[in-house]
């Protein structure tokens, strides 16, 4: 995580839930800030966990769980596309995006193209590169790009562009 983000970053976090991954960052990156995207309505790979958790929305669960945080987490309550829109609109020049919003090839593909498209300079990563049910998805989106390279640590992946 370290190796990727920074001390004092912006982070531009797609697909948060329950903020579980968000807290992470926060925990390994002191200073740095997150733009969470989310619409907290859950996914087909997490239908079990629909509706309430905890006794709580899961919008409420993710603000529960990530209280102590609260001034350095922006929560964007828009689909992956809108919530890329939208920040890119407002300005919002990302140091780093983490891409964990669907897990389908389709929707991976589609999230990594529009970030590498609105976000030029920002370094590209996610996890499940091992999750079962939800791997065979991520590995073949971000794989299938010409034009970056992707690593992986076994868990995690990144993007390397050509031109550095």
């Amino acid at each position: 995580m370290r190796r990727i983000v920074r001390p004092g970053w912006t982070l531009l976090e797609l697909g948060t839930w329950l903020g579980l991954s968000t807290r992470h960052m926060l925990v390994e990156c002191r200073a740095a800030r997150i733009v969470c995207v989310d619409h907290w309505l859950g996914s087909p790979e997490l239908a079990a966990d629909h509706g309430h958790l905890f006794g709580l929305p899961a919008y409420e669960a993710f603000l529960h769980y990530n209280w102590e945080f609260k001034e350095r987490i922006v929560p964007v309550r828009l689909s992956t596309a809108d919530g890329l829109e939208a920040c890119a609109r407002a300005g919002l020049a990302p140091d780093a995006v983490y891409v964990d919003a669907a897990h389908d090839r389709e929707s991976v593909e589609r999230d990594t193209l529009d970030v590498l498209a609105r976000f030029p300079g920002a370094a590209v990563f996610g996890d499940d590169w091992d999750s079962y049910g939800v791997a065979d998805g991520v590995r073949a989106a971000v794989d299938a790009r010409p034009d970056v390279a992707c690593r992986d640590n076994g868990k995690a992946w990144w993007l390397e562009r050509s031109d550095g």
